[in-house]
């Protein structure tokens, strides 16, 4: 099991060896998000993944703001 401590050394030194400053881990999720809609997902299946609650109304629109 990988502990929370153990988990953010280990990106605290992929973000230092990437050059990379102040990156959340969270924020790969809005990226990857991003792309995706970019690449015509729409909002139901950039939701599905995340584990929200599809079918309750707001996540039933696309990315084009139609009825899905």
């Amino acid at each position: 099991m990988l502990r929370r401590n153990d988990f953010r050394r280990i990106w605290l030194r992929a973000l230092a060896q990437a050059g990379l400053g102040d990156v959340h881990f969270h924020d790969m999720r809005h990226t990857g998000n991003t792309l995706a809609a970019t690449g015509g997902a729409t909002t139901r299946e950039l939701m599905a993944p995340d584990g929200a609650l599809v079918g309750t109304g707001r996540a039933d629109l696309s990315a084009s703001g139609q009825r899905s």
